[in-house]
This record gives structure tokens, sequence and C-alpha cells, in this order.
């Protein structure tokens, strides 16, 4: 399959055309799907020919490269592995769609991500986004499952490019959110810009902490609706990766990420 986005940074106000043409199409016809966001909706496809080019004499431009992604891939995770980069200290596969303890499930599908869940770990999953002016506000659901205690031992947060905290929080046990919440970062400050987005979690020596999240996305406002928290807690949502102890092993549980030369820094925390 395949993806091509176009990013147009300031639209004029009007009505657009949409031509979609198949090219090298060996076996037809073949679906597709259009994704427009931001304040546009889409009107009701029609089939034709495709529109002519028009013949004679053409000038070549220049041909300018810049730093270019999409505005997100795979963000509800349901196509496993893909579009993320995982990391862990300790070699964790991240996306997950299965093995999560006690009550723990994916909030939709059947794919989400695990960080944490051992001790003296950095997690995080990264992809190159493009941040757009209409829709400038990350949200993504998260549950917190910690034994920790609440001085910002262990912690989860968000970075843009490597190096810029724009969200940071307690893992810990006043933290625990006992089911999945909304949460929402304003990232107007990047609109119009491709940056690396990162979800991150970093925890210490003892007292495990869980940081689960799906459903990545982004919208035009900064409201967190539709939050729904259990109210009865599961002390089991606490539990570490099985056979967790601080340090990189190539168990069954931990895929492909490979032991890392050297350990990421603290860049949540101290």
């Amino acid at each position: 399959n395949n993806v091509e986005n176009v990013y147009v940074q300031s639209p004029t106000t009007g009505v657009w055309t949409i031509y979609v043409v198949g090219s090298n199409v060996p076996q037809g016809p073949q679906p597709y799907a259009l994704v427009v966001s931001g304040q546009g909706t889409l009107g009701a496809p029609t089939t034709g020919p495709a529109p002519s080019v028009p013949q004679g004499p053409r000038v070549y431009l220049p041909v300018v490269l810049a730093r270019g992604a999409l505005l997100m891939t795979n963000g509800d995770f349901e196509s496993g592995r893909t579009g993320w980069t995982e990391y862990s200290t300790h070699g964790w596969v991240l996306i997950k769609n299965a093995g999560f303890p006690g009550s723990v499930a994916p909030r939709s599908g059947n794919w989400a991500v695990w960080l944490g869940g051992d001790y003296n770990d950095i997690s995080y999953i990264e992809q190159e986004v493009a941040v757009s002016s209409s829709s400038p506000y990350l949200a993504y659901w998260h549950w917190i499952a910690s034994e920790e205690l609440c001085s910002f031992f262990d912690i989860g947060g968000v970075i843009i490019d490597g190096s810029t905290v724009v969200d940071r929080f307690d893992l810990c046990t006043s933290a625990n959110t006992g089911g999945w919440v909304k949460r929402v970062v304003n990232l107007s400050g990047y609109a119009g810009q491709s940056v690396r987005l990162q979800i991150r979690a970093e925890t210490d020596y003892s007292n495990n902490s869980n940081l689960f999240i799906d459903d990545v996305s982004f919208q035009a406002t900064s409201a967190a609706s539709g939050q729904a928290v259990p109210t009865v807690f599961d002390p089991e949502s606490t539990a570490p990766k099985p056979g967790a102890n601080g340090s990189w092993k190539g168990d069954k549980e931990k895929g492909t990420n490979p032991a890392p030369e050297a350990d990421p820094m603290h860049l949540l925390g101290p």
C-alpha cells in the first residue's frame, strides 16, 4: 500500500477539487481512502476520465527538498509495530496486542503501548509528524498504574525533537488513573512544522510504574472530553513485565529492540 500526503500550509478558502489518478495498476479496480484534516469536509466522490495534461513546452523548476511528515501514522496502533520507533533500555517490545497486566486492555481495537514496567528503564515511542495550524493539539489516552511514591521518581511525558519537554507528569500511586484518561498537549508553537514526537516513561530502581498509551491523534481544540475512568482500582495493573529485573535479556517478551550501547539521558527528571 502507498500513502501520499499533500500538505497545504495556508489554503485559500473555497471549494477544492481533488483528483485521484491511478497509474501502474496491474489488477483492478482497487479501493483507496482519502482523508482531509482541519476544517474541510469531503463531498461525494464521482468517477470520470483523468484530467488532461497540457502538452507543449515544459519548464523544469528547481526542486527543493524539505523535511516533511504525515500528520500521524498508526496513531491507534492497530497496524501493529509500524509507523513508530520503539526504544527500551532493556529491549522490551512496547507496541503489544497481548500480555497486559490485570484488567488492562487496549482502549480501542487490539493494540496499545506499554511503557515502563521494568526498573531503571527509559522507554518511548517516537515518530515524525506534521503539526497542522488547524489541529495543533496533541491528544492521547493514557493509563497510569504505579506502586511508586509521589516525588517524580518515575515520570511520564512528551518530548519534541529529542530534547524539548512539552508534557510531564508523575507516575505514582496518587496519579493512578484506574483506566483510560485523555490528555491534551498544546503544540501550536510548532504549527506548520514537522517535528519528532516522543511519548516517554522513565523509571528508577524500585516500586514499579506502568504507563499505557493508546489512540494518539491531533485535534483542533484543547478539549479533553469523553474521559471514562473506572471507579475500582485494579492492583494487578501495577505488575511489572514478566521477568523484569532491570537487566537486558532476550526472552520471548523482548523482540527486535537491540540492547543499546548506552542508555539515553533522563530528560523528564533527575
